[in-house]
């Protein structure tokens, strides 16, 4: 794909989220994503990286992008967000943008008058400024800011920060197949850069993302992604090998399986959820992962 063509399916993509979410639907936005792409297949892997992350990029810094909208424009569509991206995060120029609007069939449209206006003001401009309010600075929801502060006091910043960033891709060692530093030598040899997690004992951290589902590790069962603040979830719920454990709001079961690997295939383990097309997910990963308990 052109850069133009990359900044057309941005567009589209976020224009569709946005539409979902005004409706009674709230769709998430990785199901949206996942839709979208199956939907437009010619989208090789890294186009859909690219998409993919301008995309999140624009949704974790919503309210400061809209805050910059509304002072310099009154257009609050897909577009706009999309071009407030990539001005405030220094990727392209206002001549360069003007340029990939013709550089293919599949580019955006010209910029209008009043938005070649818009992104010359913008390009002088950095994300945040101190006239901002902390809630639209951080984007977090203003009813929320009085127990923000009182969680997390002086360190407010330094965790809404945290969360506007793009989060790592971790791995959940397997531990009824396998243990960590075997499996990291072996996702080496395969050319994935990896570690150690910080804080789980069970957690691989990949350097940059990849195409880890192409494994043979991950179809052998031997790991699944799964943040580390979720597999510490799991581990402090402490199960063992005689316990009766129910996860509610199982999902497709991420958490279901790194507690019954805990608990050594033993006890019994009860996935529930609402939600029986999602719930249904956990049939395959429970073969592959050999859990049976």
């Amino acid at each position: 794909m052109t850069p133009g063509a990359r900044i057309q399916a941005s567009i589209e993509l976020l224009d569709q989220i946005f539409t979902a979410w005004q409706s009674e639907k709230r769709f998430p936005a990785d199901k949206m994503l996942e839709q979208y792409f199956k939907g437009h297949r010619y989208i090789g892997s890294k186009d859909r990286g690219a998409v993919a992350e301008l995309v999140y990029w624009v949704l974790r810094h919503k309210a400061t992008l809209q805050w910059w909208l509304e002072k310099y424009s009154r257009e609050l569509d897909s577009r706009g967000f999309i071009l407030a991206a990539i001005i405030l995060r220094h990727d392209y120029n206002p001549g360069t943008i003007e340029s990939i609007t013709k550089d293919s069939k599949y580019s955006p449209d010209a910029l209008s008058d009043a938005e070649k206006k818009f992104i010359n003001t913008l390009v002088r401009m950095e994300l945040t400024v101190p006239e901002m309010p902390d809630h639209i600075r951080l984007n977090y929801p203003q009813w929320l800011d009085e127990y923000l502060r009182a969680s997390f006091g002086g360190e407010l910043d330094a965790a809404m920060n945290a969360l506007s960033e793009q989060a790592p891709t971790d791995l959940r060692v397997n531990t009824l197949k396998t243990h960590r530093e075997k499996l990291i030598g072996q996702l080496q040899a395969e050319g994935f850069d990896c570690s150690p997690t910080p804080l789980s004992p069970v957690g691989i951290r990949l350097a940059r993302r990849g195409p880890i589902f192409t494994s043979r590790f991950f179809k052998e069962g031997h790991f699944e992604v799964q943040d580390e603040g979720s597999q510490a979830v799991a581990l402090l719920v402490d199960a063992q090998p005689s316990h009766r454990v129910i996860d509610f709001c199982a999902g497709a079961g991420g958490k279901t399986l790194a507690i019954a690997a805990t608990m050594e295939n033993k006890g019994r383990i009860l996935a529930w959820d609402t939600s029986e097309k999602r719930l249904g997910q956990i049939n395959i990963r429970l073969k592959r992962a050999g859990v049976h308990n």
